[in-house]
């Protein structure tokens, strides 16, 4: 397997901040399998130099009760 360096992520004009990422998860159970692999993308993204947001869906969910009503 073929692992990046920073050379071939590198863009050729240069960027002037790290990329953004929005992680969505979502999950009935306490224990959630979604939100274990959600924040271990997290930890290896934010390794990567990138900026990392997360947000449940049941967040979500109480954002569009409140907004809908």
């Amino acid at each position: 397997m073929d692992r990046p360096t920073h050379d071939k992520l590198s863009l050729s004009v240069g960027a002037t901040h790290p990329p953004h990422i929005l992680l969505l998860y979502g999950s009935l159970r306490e224990r959630s399998y979604s939100r274990l692999l959600t924040e271990e993308a997290a930890r290896i993204l934010t390794r990567l130099a990138a900026e990392v947001a997360r947000l449940a869906e049941r967040a979500m969910e109480q954002e569009i009760e409140t907004t809908g009503s």
